[in-house]
């Protein structure tokens, strides 16, 4: 047998390892044999020489005489047999967080790719000419108020005249009316004007609006065409489906996790992370005791908040705002935000003053946390 770190063949006169095996199993045998009338040999004794000797024996013989069928040439190595770890005890709910892992991201990509899309069209929609924008007759016929059930006619003239809608910016609006927001469209003029007589009647205002919708059909129809060049451009439909389809999974995921209780930390880590992406706005000042309590043996990080609670304290009572301990009998006094006398502040801070009090509802109980800190 050669030696596998040796590329240089053995000489002649050296002996093999099986050959010095087995010399010094010989003297083994020989040192462990008493002589007759010497009695029964110290078995601490051969025990302690018995163990020497193996030290001595060249390992690869030691696995030779163990397994001698795992290294002749004629039989290939035998296979270890591979060690099964037992299934996890959260072994679905593990799984279930990874693919919700990595189906928020598909959502989350395919929402970009959406809103993305939706820029492209939107911008054309902002494009629509002030002609387009129903009259106030037009809202009141096209957006009738009932009260109680409508009766199908109008129910049907509604849903026929249909229009646009996009969010405009106020200062581009020339009211504050929601009319303004709309567009009349190609197939709902085509519509108003079909059956104008047949909802609206034959005489009165009937024959002048069918006279303005059709001199607004060549601005409508022109219109339509831009709209429906950006949705094809854009491919909208197609990506606003992928991304409700994706989100559709996400909450899907999410549900069959809510239905399965954790028994480890790693299963409990699954659980805190969907409670913190559905709860993004909250810190970790703001979670429960058990919210927290379930992070640390989980191993999940809670969110901190970087809000600057002392700036805002500051900012309240140079707008002329009180901040007010109330003693409570349960030894924990209760705070009051008191806002100032609006004649002694003036009109002009009320702007400032209702923002200040939009942050303090966002952020009240780290603001409530740093106030009991440093009163």
């Amino acid at each position: 047998m050669r030696n596998p770190f040796k590329r240089q063949p053995r000489p002649a006169d050296k002996p093999s390892l099986r050959e010095r095996a087995a010399t010094l199993k010989s003297g083994l045998a020989r040192l462990l044999t008493r002589p007759a009338g010497q009695g029964e040999a110290n078995q601490q004794r051969r025990a302690l020489v018995a163990g020497s000797v193996a030290a001595a024996i060249p390992l690869p013989v030691l696995a030779r005489a163990a397994t001698p069928a795992a290294f002749t040439a004629e039989a290939p190595p035998l296979a270890l047999p591979a060690l099964i770890a037992d299934p996890h005890p959260d072994r679905a709910l593990l799984d279930l967080g990874a693919a919700l892992d990595r189906a928020i991201e598909a959502s989350t990509k395919a929402r970009e790719a959406r809103e993305a899309a939706w820029a492209i069209v939107e911008a054309a929609l902002l494009r629509r000419p002030i002609e387009l924008a129903p009259s106030l007759r037009d809202w009141g016929l096209t957006h009738p108020t009932v009260y109680g059930r409508e009766p199908p006619e109008v129910r049907e003239w509604h849903c026929g005249t249909k229009m646009r809608s996009t969010d405009f910016e106020a200062r581009a609006l020339p009211e504050d009316h929601q009319r303004w927001q709309h567009a009349w469209t190609g197939a709902g003029l085509r519509y108003a004007i079909a059956n104008a007589v047949r909802y609206l009647g034959r005489g009165g205002q009937t024959p002048h609006d069918v006279r303005r919708w059709r001199a607004l059909l060549p601005i409508a129809d022109a219109f339509d065409a831009e709209v429906a060049k950006a949705y094809a451009a854009s491919d909208y439909n197609r990506l606003k489906d992928e991304a409700a389809s994706a989100a559709a999974k996400v909450r899907g995921l999410r549900i069959d996790i809510r239905d399965l209780t954790a028994t480890t930390p790693e299963g409990l880590a699954v659980h805190v992370r969907l409670a913190l992406a559905d709860e993004p706005q909250k810190t970790a000042d703001d979670h429960s005791a058990l919210m927290c309590s379930a992070a640390a043996v989980a191993g999940v990080p809670l969110p901190v908040s970087d809000f600057d609670a002392a700036a805002w304290v500051a900012a309240w009572e140079k707008a002329g705002g009180r901040i007010k301990w109330i003693p409570s009998p349960c030894s924990h006094d209760e705070l009051g935000f008191v806002w100032p006398n609006t004649k002694v502040a003036g009109l002009d801070a009320q702007p400032e003053l209702q923002a200040l009090a939009r942050v303090q509802q966002q952020h009240s109980r780290t603001i409530d946390r740093w106030l009991r800190a440093n009163r």
